[in-house]
């Protein structure tokens, strides 16, 4: 979060809380753990604002509060995407000294009490009631083992709904609000629902894989065709649209769109899934066993590896295994660094048609030298 600022004018401390005057101007607000008291106030003998004075109204994450004899509004950052957490704003004051509980005293805020409806989505772990669709699904591990584990499907609302999943193997799938998703435990795949890109306020996610192997999936998150992602698990963000930005922690797996979409991993081992469109992977020192699924027979269409700073051709060798590409790094001192698999690599209608180096030469497979032996 940023730090306390007040523009143009405004005074805010540890213990007063945020002032605002609505005569002298717009002021802007940050969240701060230690504010979460508004006083509103006016330097003229008697004057009082009540409640039924103001006016409240949502720009995107952030509440608007305006007193309708003056132009002026104050607005409180984040308010939306944060009311829920430890610097939410509690409180607001008059002059008179009387409080009003933003949250829990909502009946004289009828316009606000709308304005903060949410739909909270929690699947206990013994439980599939609440009005949720649930179900028992055949997971991966049961089709490979044949030993069973369930799993769970949770689906969201057009609302901004608070999703939790459970121990198990969760199926969730976002609606198309500002959602806010908690995997827990578990294999867990998410499949992500977005509205316009083009949103003025977008609805970005917040998702949070939890333990095990969680996959994001956002194959069919856009309904304008077109729509591509660039996901950064190491900046732990996915970019979309012209503002969206969804926020991934603890996620390990991206499934792309059939638009053109960019990849880039982190220090665990990644499974990078492109689709169909002319998909850009980046590889860099630091990471996992990454695996590309590039699953894009399209004629024409060239998918791109390019490998990040620092690497060099000779740094790079090359293995088939099956009908599978292996190409590992190597460290300055020889030591294994980042291995990539591209699954069915030698099939030409799944290769990757160009390896790029950061500075944007382009190589050939046959300039590689070759890895002996198989790296488990």
């Amino acid at each position: 979060m940023s730090k306390v600022r007040n523009t143009p004018a405004g005074e805010a401390n540890r213990t007063r809380g945020y002032l605002w005057d609505p005569r002298l101007g717009d002021w802007v607000f940050y969240p701060h753990p230690d504010l979460r008291t508004l006083r509103i106030y006016q330097e003229t003998a008697g004057k009082v604002y009540t409640v039924d004075q103001l006016r409240f109204d949502r720009a995107c994450d952030d509440l608007l509060i305006r007193v309708p004899e003056h132009a002026h509004h104050l607005r409180l950052k984040d308010w939306y995407g944060d009311r829920q957490g430890a610097w939410r704003l509690d409180k607001i004051q008059y002059r008179n000294g009387a409080f009003v509980d933003v949250v829990n005293d909502l009946a004289p805020w009828r316009r606000l009490s709308e304005l903060v409806s949410r739909d909270r989505l929690e699947l206990p772990p013994q439980d599939a009631s609440g009005g949720l669709a649930a179900s028992a699904v055949t997971t991966r591990d049961e089709r490979q083992t044949g030993a069973p584990r369930s799993s769970r499907v949770i689906v969201g609302t057009p609302g901004d709904d608070i999703t939790k999943g459970t121990g198990e193997d969760d199926r969730i799938y976002t609606g198309t609000g500002r959602d806010r998703v908690s995997a827990g435990a578990g294999d867990d795949m998410i499949t992500v629902a977005h509205g316009g890109s083009g949103d003025p306020c977008p609805d970005n996610k917040h998702i949070r894989g939890g333990g095990g192997v969680d996959t994001v999936d956002y194959h069919s998150a856009f309904v304008e065709a077109g729509t591509g992602i660039q996901a950064s698990l190491a900046k732990r963000e996915v970019r979309w649209g012209t503002r969206g930005i969804d926020r991934l922690i603890n996620v390990e797996n991206v499934v792309g769109t059939d638009a053109a979409d960019r990849f880039e991993g982190d220090r665990k081992d990644n499974v990078m899934t492109g689709r169909k469109g002319d998909d850009e992977y980046v590889v860099t020192f630091g990471g996992g066993k990454d695996q590309i699924d590039d699953w894009d027979d399209t004629e024409g269409n060239v998918d791109t590896l390019r490998f990040g700073p620092g690497i060099r051709t000779d740094l790079l060798l090359k293995r088939t295994e099956g009908p599978d590409l292996v190409i590992q790094l190597l460290q300055e001192d020889g030591l294994y660094d980042t291995r990539v698999t591209i699954r069915n690599g030698t099939q030409r209608q799944f290769a990757i048609e160009r390896f790029m180096l950061d500075d944007g030469s382009q190589f050939q497979l046959n300039h590689l030298g070759t890895l002996p032996f198989s790296l488990l």
